[in-house]
This record gives structure tokens, sequence and C-alpha cells, in this order.
């Protein structure tokens, strides 16, 4: 329900490649130009609204209003530049955040409400929270001959200043570590054993795909000196073989339909993940990026394992059970406090049955019946295709000009994307 209003500064230096008309979104250029974009938000994305199409030249200053609907969905968003032809280059160096929608709409016997009022502790405020921004600054030193290296020496300071370092399989190679809000390997904020976060990731990289896990700390080793290449048997040596599940109850800023346990949520860039954590037993817990099938990475790679950093749990409930039996207790036990009395019976019926969330989602179920058609849609890239025509669907260079899908208005269909 609230008006923001952001004003956007670029002070860089003046760039000679950003030129009158914005150039082509498939051609890297006008580096210091930039823009601001609120991935997932709701709002108006034309104007000084969220338009992706506004390029804020070096000395210009730009004032964004974004309207938030009062009926927003409350989660986990994240902001970042969009401007054509320099996006990836400048999120990976660096210019990315969170950027969270609150709410507090009770369920009605008609309408959905905001999780946010479920989540609450027995004295009525708000379970601990994390933000965790999760980033892969592409950062490169050149050598002696002027060739881009990761190897940086004592003295130099890496830089981003071009694509040449983006290339499939250049992240894992580099031996670099994706980093938690700022800081890599970092030791985060302290837990209490069995207490319920929320921790909310967002994946603000753009390369490399993260499979988040939680593993207790079995050993004593020290990370200063850790590489990526020793960060695999650092793991098997100092992290627990299983990895500690966790609820998941939003993807994407969006409330799910249940709470899902998992033990690993699969990340792309862009992606979000809002999950219940529970830390059984006080201690040290690895905060790892497991390998991911080269089938279910950006790259088409399977890197090997990361760590991303360490939490400690202080002394508090242990919880000797099942997480996910723990966790469906304590969310029933905070309907009863938190619900109004007409809509309490069907969340805590929701709640036991699997965990449901009927209540919180910000959109009803598409039924079966309603579906009126369905697509199959194959995407390829083909870099050796010059251009524009490197992408492809269904076998096909893309073409502006040529319209393979003629559609009903206001049909229902069904989209198989591979």
């Amino acid at each position: 329900g609230e008006t923001v209003r952001i004003t956007l500064n670029n002070m860089l230096p003046q760039d000679s490649t950003c030129g009158i008309g914005g150039g082509s979104a498939n051609t890297p250029h006008c580096f210091n130009g930039t823009n601001l974009h609120s991935h997932g938000l709701w709002v108006n994305p034309s104007g000084n609204g969220d338009n992706v199409l506004v390029s804020i030249r070096p000395g210009v200053e730009f004032q964004y209003e974004y309207n938030i609907p009062a009926d927003h969905p409350a989660g986990t968003f994240w902001y970042h530049p969009h401007l054509h032809g320099s996006t990836a280059l400048q999120v990976s160096s660096g210019m990315s955040g969170a950027l969270i929608i609150r709410g507090d709409r009770m369920p009605t016997p008609t309408e959905t409400g905001d999780i946010d009022r479920l989540l609450k502790q027995p004295d009525g405020s708000d379970i601990a929270e994390r933000v965790l921004v999760l980033q892969q600054i592409q950062y490169a030193c050149t050598d002696s001959n002027g060739s881009i290296t990761y190897d940086c020496q004592p003295g130099q300071v890496g830089g981003i200043e071009s694509y040449d370092q983006f290339g499939p399989g250049s992240w894992p190679a580099s031996g670099r570590f994706t980093s938690i809000n700022g800081q890599v390997l970092g030791q985060l904020a302290p837990a209490v054993a069995g207490s319920v976060e929320r921790w909310r990731m967002t994946h603000a990289g753009v390369r490399d795909t993260i499979n988040f896990e939680i593993r207790r700390k079995t050993g004593t080793a020290a990370l200063r000196t850790l590489t990526a290449a020793d960060t695999d048997r650092w793991i098997d040596q100092n992290c627990g073989k299983d990895a500690i599940p966790y609820g998941v109850v939003a993807q994407d800023g969006l409330t799910m339909a249940q709470v899902q346990m998992r033990q690993q949520a699969v990340l792309q860039p862009g992606y979000r993940v809002d999950a219940l954590v529970v830390l059984p037993q006080a201690g040290d817990y690895c905060l790892v990026d497991a390998a991911a099938p080269a089938a279910a990475s950006v790259n088409q790679i399977a890197p090997s394992r990361r760590l991303l950093g360490i939490v400690t749990a202080v002394e508090g409930n242990a919880v000797n059970g099942e997480i996910g039996t723990y966790l469906q207790d304590w969310l029933i036990s905070a309907a009863e406090r938190t619900m109004a009395p007409d809509v309490a019976g069907e969340v805590i019926d929701d709640l036991k049955n699997d965990m449901r969330l009927s209540s919180f989602v910000p959109h009803p179920d598409i039924e079966p019946g309603e579906v009126t058609g369905e697509q199959q849609l194959v995407f390829n890239i083909d870099v050796k295709q010059p251009g524009g025509t490197f992408f492809e669907i269904d076998d096909q260079p893309y073409d502006a000009n040529r319209i393979d899908r003629t559609l009903p208005l206001n049909g229902v269909d069904e989209w198989t994307l591979r």
C-alpha cells in the first residue's frame, strides 16, 4: 500500500559507448550507464516505474516511483540494474540487494492473508529473520601479457572490465567463492538452538547454480587458509554427512501451497527461497553450496562443492526428534495464538494436513477443468550461430517477425518448457 520513491544518481565516469538510442541488447555496451529494476514487484513497468528501458547515463539523476498495491503479496524480492547491454556485468559487480515486502493481512473466510501474520513468537513479535544475498563477483586480474587471470597477485586489485571473463565454466574454474551479504567464508550472526528462523535467500549472481545445504560442523579445521581446490575435501572432513532439513515456505516471493521439507534448495540466478530453519543442537553449522548435476546447472558442468559460511547455534531448546514434526507442531501452536477465530480452525487443519498453507497463498490453484490448451516449447542457445540467431525456439532461430502460436484470449494454457 505504500508509495516508494528512489533517486538514482549516476556518478560514474562518462562512457563513450553510451550512444543515443540505447544500442543492441545483444552487444555489450554502456558499462557506466545504469538503471534500477525491482525484480518481482507487481508495479507499473512504464514511465518512471519499474522501467528497464530507462538508461541513466553518467552524470544523470533519475527518480523512480513504485506504487505498491494494497494486495501485493508479502515476500522476498530483489533489486538490480537491468540496462540491456551491461546487466550481467553490473550485477556481477555487486550492484544488487534484497527488497522485502511485509504484510499484516489476516486471512478471512473469503480472502487469503499474509504468512507474516502466522510467523510470530509467543510474545507477538516476528520470528528471527536472516536475509542472505548470495553473490558471485566475477572479478579477475591481468597477467604480464595482458591476459585475464584469476590468480591475482599481491598488490593487484581484481576488477570486471568486460564479458571476456564470463565464459561458461569460468566461475567454478576460477577458484572464487560465493559471498553471503558481501562476506566470503563469513561467520553469520549466532542462532539459538531449537528456535525457528525465517531465512530469505536471494541468488544475486549471474552464472552458477547454487544448491543450498546446512550441515552440522564436526571438525575443527580453521577457514583462514581454505582454498577452493581444497573445499570439497574440507567439507568431507569437517561437515556432517547428512544435510539438516528445513521447511521451504515461499519461492520467488510467493508463499507456496504447503511447507516443503528439503535438505537442499536449488537456486538459479534471480531465484529466491524463503525457508523456516531450525538448528537442532548447539554448535557450528556449515552452509554449503553442493555440487549440482550438469543438467541442473546453468553452466552445464558439475562444479565441486563450495563452502559459503558458518553459523553458530547457542544453547536453547534442543530438538532430538524429526525437524519436520517439530516445525509442524510449532506452526500449529503459532496458528492457535495468532489466527482470528473465524479462520483458526481451517488454518490449523491445513497445517495438520501436510503443513498446507491454503490461507496464505496469493492465488487460488488452477483447477484441471480450467485448462483449455497445452503448449510444448524447447529452448536452445547455439553460440555458434551469428548475432541474434543464436537463441532458438523449437529448433528455429528467434525472429521477431514470425508468430508461431496464436492463442485464444482469456484461455488457460499449460506450458511445458525445456
